[in-house]
């Protein structure tokens, strides 16, 4: 029969892989919404330089604010994840130092993302810088035309 330790050592183990795959799976949402929201302005931006009508460009700041919102939101998500394996890890390390893991380690103990505070800015530089500066550009482009 196996050591408890051993048991919640297994369920940490699956649950690190879970986290890690949780996290990856968003960092290709964030890239593929990005190279969405890039295509789509670009798409938008020259199809106003071609027909001289600068109010268009407002359809790419519209597209761009919800791509951009659409990608920090993800990044939240993520942040649970990321927060939980780092919990596991260390978890873990300490079970590698002392042969034992602690009784107030508990798993699965997934994130349910209750942190919904859109307000948030934790990250608003990090996800906003390639959407602000397109959306510079954009202002940029309805000048020029």
């Amino acid at each position: 029969m196996e050591k408890t330790s051993d048991i919640k050592y297994d369920l940490l183990k699956t649950e690190l892989l879970l986290t890690q795959q949780q996290m990856d799976k968003y960092d290709q949402l964030s890239s593929t919404t990005k190279t969405w929201a890039v295509t789509l302005w670009v798409a938008i931006i020259g199809w106003t330089v071609q027909i001289h009508i600068r109010e268009l460009i407002w359809v790419g700041v519209v597209v761009l604010i919800f791509f951009g919102f659409f990608d920090w939101n993800n990044k939240r998500f993520r942040q649970d994840y990321k927060d939980r394996r780092n919990e596991i890890a260390k978890a873990l390390e300490s079970y590698f130092k002392t042969d034992k893991i602690s009784d107030l380690v508990s798993s699965p103990q997934l994130p349910s993302h209750e942190n919904n505070n859109l307000l948030s800015t934790k990250y608003i530089v990090h996800i906003g810088l390639p959407y602000i500066t397109l959306l510079i550009l954009s202002v940029v482009v309805y000048f020029l035309i």
